[in-house]
């Protein structure tokens, strides 16, 4: 990549009077093997019209571990109006049901850092979700400890952070309140579109949305799925398994297009069936 500015050159993402490079290029290379991993290059160098200059040399390297996880490093090296050596080491590895742990080690020329972190992504539907992250920088420890739990009517929060012995407690909760087909529905936050999901006659059905559980129906077979995606096909689904032996459904899924900050109305249809048994003289 090779480019140059002339100092009076402008547009919209630059400032009319900024300091404006005079050249700057970079080149680079890659190198990527099932067994060795991952190795990237580059060098790059640029100077202002006003005299500044500085030389960027970047070195990478990453590798896959199997189920152990994946292992990076990088190192940097910044010369000219900065001076600066920068070094990172990391170790990523994923639990399943979206749990990750991370340990990182990153310096410069004036500071070190450690830290480690153990997070679960919280799910779609009713469930936990956490991020702890504990570190270390120039001997002075720190913390952010954070769980949230999204439950049926709302999303509740609580927070912890210590950074230069100073901490902080925060608590948080949100939801929503929505109308349709004359009724009011309380639920976790409506992000973008809902969908009123109804299993006619059926209560405690869980309703899936791309296969994540987004939570079950209520005493009237009634559920509002608050997080769907406007204007795209949503896949919603129920689980088959907790419709009783004695209930036959035509289609348990069904593809959903809604509108942005709006909503629609999927219904499953339900037969009940009766069966008889005698004897006859």
């Amino acid at each position: 990549m090779l480019r140059a500015l002339s100092e009076h050159y402008s547009n919209l993402s630059l400032e009319r009077f900024a300091d404006k490079p005079r050249y700057e290029w970079q080149v680079g290379f890659g190198f990527n093997s099932w067994n060795w991993g991952s190795l990237t290059a580059s060098y790059s160098q640029r100077e202002l019209h006003g005299g500044a200059a500085t030389d960027h040399a970047t070195l990478a390297w990453s590798k896959l571990m199997g189920s152990f996880g994946s292992l990076q490093a990088r190192y940097r090296r910044i010369s000219g109006d900065v001076d600066d050596r920068q070094v990172f080491v990391g170790i990523t590895r994923p639990f399943g049901f979206g749990r990750l742990a991370a340990v990182e080690y990153r310096s410069n020329k004036s500071r070190s850092a450690l830290s480690a972190r153990l997070s679960k992504n919280r799910p779609v539907g009713p469930g936990l979700g956490y991020d702890l992250n504990l570190g270390l920088e120039g001997g002075d420890p720190s913390a952010w400890i954070h769980a949230e739990y999204g439950g049926h009517y709302g999303v509740y929060s609580a927070s912890y952070r210590r950074v230069h012995g100073e901490n902080a407690f925060r608590l948080g909760t949100s939801g929503s309140v929505s109308w349709m087909a004359g009724d009011i529905f309380f639920s976790r936050p409506v992000r973008d579109s809902f969908a009123l999901v109804e299993i006619e006659g059926l209560p405690g059905v869980d309703v899936l949305f791309n296969n994540q559980v987004m939570g079950k129906t209520n005493g009237q077979g009634v559920l509002l799925a608050p997080s769907l995606n406007p204007y795209y096909g949503n896949r919603l689904s129920i689980n088959d398994r907790d419709i009783p032996v004695n209930y036959e459904l035509p289609a348990i899924e069904q593809t959903v297009a809604t509108p942005f900050r709006g909503g629609g109305k999927v219904t499953f249809e339900t037969r009940k069936l009766q069966a008889f048994s005698g004897t006859f003289n």
